[in-house]
């Protein structure tokens, strides 16, 4: 009878620590608030001068995406102006000063803050964040941030006054000083140049894996082509994030995305078409933030590859473009017609659209190239924007009028984004967003020759000085003189095919709050919260 008892003492014992072993650590789960988000593509590579497409979703929890914070538009005095209001940051205060007749802009860091690893935020950071990015060759920026014009001479005009105190001479005054400037990442410099090699000095294979930021949130785990888990960063000097936990997902599957959306599986489905966003605008549990946004929507063609130099050939096809289906069809009416290289919500934007849906005039410029005759090419489209694919099939649907084969072509986000970093793609649907709102920013990334941002490579004499100029130029009417003769020139060249403006949407469960859409449309889920 005692073994009876002793038995089943020890079964149920067995029982209760199994019980518990299953149940007790979901209790504690259930006490951490935990944001989940699916998306469609991988997180390959955290390092922001590496990074693309899905990957900067969780890059900007982890990294201090902001020097400074941009705030309400409002008239700026002194050595330097800008078009923001600027709120202090891990930068808390910045001020011009004199010093041997030359100026520089003082930036002061926050003290007492430190990165993931522990070591402190100090002034080295931010040096050897610029220092970086200009190594990378990302510097066409760089020339007009106060006469860093390359990688070799930013020692000499970065000057780090102490620890937590940076000097960068400025050359001359600009329109966008600030509002460059409050868009930088910085990095932990102690442990990545602790992980530099003389065949790797930037630390790039350590920050293409590793965790060197300061942000508000820190990778706890992470599983490649399955799921990223950030954990709370509670030393991050800026506001705490209400949530515990984030967590990426990687679901390629659109209809799976949807539907541990509704189930309440996941609280944000990111990378969802326009159909699929406003099929779920009725379901109680569910919400979608919508607004008008500087993404611009276009197809890009390479005059550097053959046949795209034929500018008869960028014009048929240009008139050859439904650019009324793709909005009403397509986007449902949630996107705005694009006039040109501008989008139409920035002041200085074109008024209209030089290009429409003409087929006998596409027929009759396809026949100036002399290109016709059974003409065949390939639209390459990414993965993970079933919207894109859509429009390639709408394209090809006019070409054929005219007598045009179009073929298309899907490629993965790496391989995708590396065509369009070395302008080796020769035609192909493509998104972009300005993050500042101004002319002269939008042609500067997408149109001057050296930018590397520029998607095709596109080049014209007469247009980079017009940019260059505007990009210094104090005067509001002649820097407006300028981009509208920039514009001009890049319209008639049909340097691309301007699509849309597809307005900013974002499905997410009701009971997520706090989002704030942001000029760069990347998603700071840092600040959101989840009520029950």
């Amino acid at each position: 009878m005692q073994n009876k008892r002793n038995y089943l003492y020890c079964f149920c014992l067995s029982l209760t620590m199994v019980i518990l072993a299953n149940v007790w650590p979901n209790q504690i789960n259930a006490k951490e608030k935990v944001l989940v988000i699916g998306q469609a593509g991988d997180i390959a590579v955290i390092d922001n001068q590496q990074s693309v497409g899905p990957a900067k979703n969780a890059l900007i929890q982890i990294y201090d995406w902001q020097w400074m914070s941009w705030a309400p538009k409002a008239s700026v005095s002194g050595a330097l102006v800008s078009s923001q209001k600027f709120d202090p940051g891990v930068i808390w205060a910045w001020e011009t000063t004199e010093k041997g007749g030359k100026t520089f802009q003082r930036f002061h860091v926050r003290p007492g803050q430190v990165h993931h690893s522990g070591n402190p935020i100090t002034a080295h950071d931010f040096k050897y964040a610029l220092q970086r990015r200009a190594a990378f060759k990302r510097d066409y920026l760089h020339r007009f941030l106060g006469s860093m014009y390359k990688s070799e001479f930013l020692d000499e005009k970065i000057k780090i006054v102490d620890d937590y105190t940076m000097d960068v001479e400025v050359k001359r005054a600009m329109p966008l000083y600030f509002d460059l400037w409050a868009q930088r990442v910085y990095f932990d410099s102690k442990l990545m140049l602790k992980n530099a090699t003389s065949d790797d000095p930037w630390s790039k294979k350590f920050a293409a894996k590793n965790d060197a930021g300061a942000g508000p949130y820190k990778i706890e785990k992470w599983s490649p082509g399955v799921e990223m888990v950030l954990n709370r960063f509670d030393k991050y000097w800026g506001p705490r994030p209400p949530m515990d936990k984030i967590i990426f997902k990687v679901i390629p599957d659109l209809s799976s995305r949807v539907l541990l959306l509704k189930r309440g599986e996941i609280d944000v489905a990111l990378n969802l078409p326009r159909r699929e966003t406003n099929s779920l605008r009725n379901d109680p549990n569910l919400k979608i933030l919508s607004a008008p946004s500087t993404n611009i929507l276009f197809i890009g063609m390479n005059f550097d590859q053959e046949p795209f130099g034929n500018k008869d050939l960028r014009y048929a096809l240009s008139y050859a473009f439904p650019y009324d289906d793709i909005i009403d069809s397509l986007y449902q009416g949630e996107a705005q017609p694009l006039n040109g290289p501008i989008p139409t919500t920035v002041p200085g934007a074109l008024t209209k659209r030089h290009y429409t849906t003409d087929i006998e005039k596409a027929k009759k410029h396809l026949d100036k190239s002399g290109l016709g005759n059974g003409l065949e090419l390939t639209l390459t489209y990414e993965v993970g924007y079933p919207q894109h694919k859509q429009i390639a099939i709408l394209f090809a649907e006019n070409l054929k009028k005219i007598g045009v084969n179009l073929k298309l072509q899907q490629l993965p986000v790496g391989q995708f984004e590396t065509g369009i970093r070395k302008n080796s793609l020769a035609f192909f649907v493509r998104e972009s967003l300005a993050w500042i709102r101004t002319p002269e920013y939008g042609l500067l990334i997408n149109y001057q020759s050296e930018s590397s941002a520029n998607p095709t490579g596109y080049s014209n004499k007469s247009v980079d000085p017009k940019i260059n100029e505007a990009m210094l130029e104090l005067d509001d009417a002649k820097r407006a003189r300028l981009t509208d003769a920039a514009q001009e020139i890049i319209v008639e060249d049909a340097a691309w095919i301007w699509i849309a403006q597809p307005n900013f949407q974002l499905a997410m469960r009701k009971n997520i709050i706090g989002y704030i859409p942001q000029n760069t449309e990347l998603h700071h889920f840092w600040l959101v919260d989840k009520v029950e």
